[in-house]
């Protein structure tokens, strides 16, 4: 039987029981109570003393069946986006804001409508959004709580926030009259908006960090308001739910700031002022207790990472600023001070450092640590390095969870400091390679040769670690045999089986790949496995998902030496096309492109081969793409110019190396080297055939003076037929 895939904070028994605590808690009006605390005294916390109890299931009614098909439908032509033009789908948009007039709330607590109004948010223009504002202005405490409507309210926050940067601009004001007014209707500004809210929501603040619903539109919001982009990958693993749909809307004819959305801005002083007057009042109304609840608690403890990276972020000149008294998050879970030692002599000030080193080894809490290492402040840093990992980095690398807080530590640590650590994780390098946990030797590898620290008792250790022939180390390392590449005969009629993804391919990939990055006595050890491989192995490799990410980390190297590209190209003749045209194969193909400069012959070897199999590649999507940044229709027709293109290249590759490769593990998505079309295109968009042709009919059309037609027209007509008055 194959070993269970284990991954920290996912392990069956433990994610059942986090459903199961998901789903009473879901039962028990959607909150949380901290631990320490009774249901009556959590009751009291979360609506005060003599104050009136907030309605957070307040029910805003349902949508007619009629209406709801319409929503529906109206969803249905948004996604599918069969509009001409800007014009066109701004005309829907206000006829569907028309219908919904009056309906809004309904439709943000709507299962089957909300999506709707999250992809109406996000094209709308800024007085439709400040008109839907207005609505949700005095509602928005339940609204977040709303398993539906937190969603709707997650993307009206994102969305405005740029609305409120560009209103900064006097000249935005001035010349965009339609963001202040919209026929007799005069709107606030979106600073204001965004201030009304805040003081709707945080009276109960508190209570809202561990909602089950609310945390998820809470989060966004600390980050908009800090001016930090809510759709990057490191913000979402804290924003947004792994079952979370995206919303897919095609955004060509979307306005500029719903495109800009990802993008870090600028935020009124208003925003960074509101922000930490919320983390002052965390901080002053959880005690150490509470906040070590909510540190391992699977709601509470990506909002407490927001809450400390908002709260580290602060300068120190700012803290003290702030007086000398204040008691942050930081201190009350760690136990340390910014000002005076690594906390007191007392019970108290010992408890939850003990806490933080427990922490390192929780599924839940060793992300909360991973942040705290990442943004603490030198000072701070300095402090608990000394405290928790000076001593203790082997035994700590070599444990499942707590190595990936040890990963953070590394890449802050200074060259001094990281010669200690090195010495104290040589003795675990064996353990940890027999076990698969490569993670904090990769990292190890790529602050060596980021800090240009001598490396080469770890290059030693991971050879004695492995212990075999060259021609061995390479099917050790991505957890292979040789009989796994071979493909397994299927019996009529039915398709290969998705493969597995395996972390230790995985990550015994993203090892050979930084070991290629570094010059002796890393990348030798990978080279003389691959070359050292038969022609047979070597294709099978290159369509296998992880081990193509090192044969094109290899071709694309600064450090790999000619002969030896040479020896792995001739390897590899023969089977270009069928590489060309594989899922996996093809960005070998693309990369081969920068490996031969300098070695003409064997680009055009390899552009013969690839136009032999002309008709197979026009039928593959893969084989299109690799004809394409090939330049092979230059290469069949216009030779002289596809030479010159080739010389230009070899130019460039000599220059910078050979090229630049974004390590990466996902399967057959490496980060593919760019051929010559992809260097023309760069900087702009190419537009795709469908809107080429859509540019000629409309041209067509304007000359004939026919009127518009197509099925968003159609959709638009139906929308003003059916519109109603509230």
């Amino acid at each position: 039987m194959p070993r269970e895939i284990k991954k920290r904070g996912r392990r069956a028994e433990k994610k059942r029981k986090e459903e199961r605590e998901a789903d009473e808690v879901e039962q028990n009006a959607n909150f949380v109570p901290i631990t320490g605390q009774t249901e009556e005294e959590a009751e009291a916390a979360y609506y005060g003393d003599g104050a009136q109890q907030p309605d957070d299931s307040q029910f805003y009614g349902l949508l007619t069946d009629e209406e709801a098909e319409y929503f529906r439908g109206a969803d249905e032509v948004l996604e599918s986006n069969s509009f001409n033009d800007a014009d066109e789908r701004g005309l829907f948009i206000a006829n569907v804001y028309r219908e919904a007039d009056g309906k809004e709330l309904k439709i943000a607590s709507s299962q089957g409508c909300s999506r709707l109004l999250e992809k109406l948010v996000l094209l709308s223009t800024p007085p439709q959004l400040k008109k839907l504002w207005k609505v949700f202005t005095g509602h928005f405490l339940n609204l977040v709580q709303h398993r539906f409507a937190s969603h709707c309210c997650e993307v009206l926050f994102e969305r405005s926030v740029v609305v409120a940067s560009r209103e900064m601009d006097p000249a935005y004001v001035a010349d965009g009259g339609e963001t202040e007014t919209q026929g007799d209707e005069v709107f606030a500004s979106m600073e204001s908006l965004f201030l009304y809210m805040l003081n709707e929501i945080e009276p109960s603040i508190i209570p809202l960090l561990s909602h089950t619903f609310a945390s998820h539109p809470l989060r966004a919001l600390l980050l908009i308001l800090s001016g930090q982009p809510v759709s990057s990958s490191a913000s979402q693993s804290l924003v947004q739910s792994r079952k979370k749909k995206n919303i897919s809307v095609v955004s060509d004819f979307a306005p500029p700031e719903a495109r800009e959305a990802g993008a870090a801005i600028e935020v009124p002083a208003s925003f960074a002022e509101a922000v930490e007057r919320i983390v002052a009042t965390v901080g002053a109304g959880l005690d150490v207790e509470e906040i070590r609840a909510m540190a391992v608690h699977p709601i509470g403890s990506p909002t407490l990472q927001v809450l400390l990276q908002l709260e580290m972020r602060r300068s120190r000149n700012e803290r003290k600023r702030s007086g000398k008294e204040e008691v942050t998050l930081l201190g009350k879970l760690t136990g340390i001070s910014g000002e005076e030692g690594e906390g007191g002599e007392g019970e108290e000030d010992k408890r939850p450092s003990s806490f933080f080193s427990n922490l390192l080894y929780d599924p839940v809490g060793s992300h909360l640590a991973e942040k705290i290492m990442s943004y603490a402040p030198k000072k701070e840093f300095k402090k608990l390095y000394k405290a928790h990992f000076r001593t203790r980095m082997g035994s700590l690398a070599r444990n499942e969870t707590a190595g990936f807080v040890v990963v953070r530590v590394l890449e802050k640590l200074g060259k001094d400091v990281m010669k200690e650590a090195i010495g104290e994780i040589l003795k675990e390098v064996g353990g940890m390679i027999e076990r698969g946990q490569v993670a904090v030797i990769k990292t190890l590898i790529d602050v060596c040769g980021k800090q240009e620290v001598d490396a080469t008792e770890i290059a030693k250790a991971i050879s004695d670690a492995y212990n075999c022939t060259p021609e061995q180390l390479i099917f050790k390392m991505l957890a292979l045999t040789p009989e796994d590449l071979t493909p397994k005969p299927l019996e009529e009629g039915k398709e290969a089986p998705k493969p597995k993804r395996d972390p230790k391919q995985r990550h015994g990939s993203l090892l050979a790949q930084s070991m290629l990055q570094l010059p002796s006595p890393f990348h030798p050890l990978i080279t003389s496995s691959l070359v050292a491989q038969s022609s047979a192995t070597l294709v099978a490799l290159s369509q296998h998902a992880q081990g193509s990410h090192v044969i094109q980390a290899f071709l694309l190297s600064p450090h790999s030496a000619t002969p030896d590209r040479r020896k792995l190209l001739n390897q590899l003749r023969g089977a270009w096309a069928r590489l060309a045209t594989h899922q996996v194969g093809s960005h070998i193909a693309d990369a081969a492109w920068p490996a031969t400069g300098g070695l003409m012959n064997y680009k055009q070897a390899i552009a013969v081969e690839l136009l032999a199999a002309e008709p197979e590649m026009r039928e593959s999507f893969f084989g299109r793409t690799v004809w394409r940044n090939w330049a092979m229709d230059k290469y069949k027709t216009r030779r002289n110019e596809w030479f010159g293109l080739a010389k230009e290249a070899a130019s460039s590759s000599l220059a910078s190396g050979v090229g630049a490769l974004k390590i990466s593990g996902s399967g057959g998505g490496a980060a593919a080297a760019q051929g010559p079309h992809q260097q023309q295109q760069q900087g702009e968009r190419k537009k795709t055939a469908i809107e080429l042709a859509r540019e000629r009919h409309a041209a067509k059309r304007a000359a004939s003076g026919q009127p518009k037609t197509g099925s968003g027209s159609n959709a638009v007509a139906t929308a003003t037929k059916r519109q109603r008055v509230a």
